[in-house]
């Protein structure tokens, strides 16, 4: 009875955080910010929906399982219930991991997990494929270490939500490898294999190799954000490519203390793991070394992942190499619980109370919340609601009307814009969703 009152207190802080989050998304319209691109109507007869047109099928099935869904609820509220469903999802999945801990460690846990700037970064990037995909990572754990007392259906639903492009494909059959290797391999790459065959078909079905760009990597190699330069946004979380997503406070030297105290709360927690319960240390510790590793590769050695997609166009998934960073999060999250553990229960010894471990573990609480205030205002109002002008409704009933045949472009060619409507914040153009 006492753990499911736990479990519920988990779930309602993760879902109290992640309506926090999603505050500043209330009214009308849809999130419009550089690859997210969500439209009123989508058609399910789109070539490019399914891997089958001209276009890298990059979006595969990501646009697809949305068009899906948008045929029975609405669009403007499916992308809310999608990213609001997945930031609260994430920290209960954290919380998961640490669940023989107690209630405010995997609060702790939670909290980190979903309250971070990787989730800030990602979302001003549009990139909701990766957001769902971090919410799924730790429920792979969970599933795999724990496969009698979890239902498989767990590690089919958390591999699927991985399985929205290549890259989370990727990391959610890593996950599952690294975690799982002791539960069966065999299982786990056929389902693995079967849940991702859509962009492996659509990838493998095109006439031409996909093409990447070596100049890309130093394009999106990771970036240095504020006093602590690019070891101290790596390590936590951060680093993204584009600086323009970069939370405003991150680069400022307020934040920059936060942030030390943070990680050296971090580094505690992994001593006291190391030391105690090493439960899930080795196969998280390995998958943080990874994304660390492949966050940092454009960074610190551009030149042989320069050679390496020169050699093979399909290794352009790693140029974007803090996407990765996902794979860390798990193992901070946790070790960042260790560490609120040990320092409550050190603040306990010194008053000789116990009741005062609850103030050391608040304390670590409220660390990641206050390291990033931008994520509870939009990420200074980078991520609100606009509504689509209405003459693009009318543009829309026109084309669909005409009787000239042929495809439309929009003018002049440029894969980004910066509407005025979208109070100039740069999105890919949405005509091209739009009015098909």
């Amino acid at each position: 009875m006492m753990q499911r009152w736990r479990d519920l207190i988990v779930v309602q802080w993760s879902v109290l955080l992640a309506l926090i989050v999603a505050l500043p998304w209330r009214g009308p319209g849809f999130l419009l910010s550089y690859d997210m691109v969500w439209i009123p109507s989508w058609t399910l007869d789109r070539h490019d929906l399914w891997g089958i047109g001209t276009a890298v099928p990059r979006a595969v099935p990501s646009d697809g399982v949305v068009a899906v869904l948008s045929q029975v609820v609405d669009p403007v509220v499916l992308q809310r219930v999608l990213l609001i469903g997945a930031i609260a999802l994430g920290g209960v999945g954290a919380a998961r991991l640490v669940d023989h801990l107690g209630l405010g460690v995997r609060l702790v846990a939670a909290t980190y997990a979903l309250w971070n700037p990787f989730v800030a970064e990602r979302l001003v990037l549009g990139q909701w494929p990766v957001v769902i995909a971090l919410a799924c990572l730790p429920w792979i754990v969970v599933a795999v270490r724990d496969p009698r007392n979890v239902r498989g259906v767990v590690l089919t639903l958390a591999l699927a939500g991985t399985a929205l492009s290549v890259a989370t494909g990727l990391m959610g059959l890593l996950v599952a490898l690294v975690a799982g290797w002791r539960s069966g391999v065999l299982r786990i790459v056929v389902l693995g294999l079967a849940l991702n065959a859509p962009w492996i078909v659509a990838t493998f079905a095109r006439l031409t190799p996909v093409d990447s760009d070596p100049g890309g990597v130093r394009a999106f190699a990771a970036q240095a954000e504020g006093p602590l330069g690019h070891v101290g946004a790596l390590a936590s979380l951060g680093g993204v490519w584009n600086t323009e997503v970069v939370p405003t406070s991150r680069t400022t030297a307020v934040t920059a203390v936060l942030v030390v105290v943070l990680l050296l709360v971090v580094a505690t927690g992994v001593v006291r793991w190391a030391r105690g319960d090493r439960r899930l240390l080795g196969p998280l510790a390995t998958l943080a070394v990874i994304g660390h590793a492949v966050a940092a590769w454009g960074w610190l050695a551009p030149g042989t992942l320069e050679d390496l997609v020169a050699w093979q166009g399909s290794a352009g998934v790693l140029r974007d190499g803090t996407r990765y960073l996902a794979l860390a999060v798990p193992f901070h999250a946790v070790a960042l619980a260790h560490g609120a553990g040990f320092l409550g229960g050190r603040v306990a010894a010194l008053v000789s109370d116990r009741r005062w471990a609850t103030v050391g573990v608040a304390a670590v609480l409220a660390l990641p919340l206050a390291a990033l205030p931008d994520l509870a205002n939009g990420v200074g109002e980078r991520l609100t609601p606009v509504d689509y002008p209405e003459d693009w409704a009318a543009t829309a009933a026109l084309i669909s009307t005409s009787d000239v045949k042929g495809d439309l472009v929009s003018l002049p060619f440029q894969p980004y814009r910066a509407p005025s409507w979208n109070e100039n914040r740069t999105v890919i153009d949405p005509a091209a969703r739009y009015f098909d």
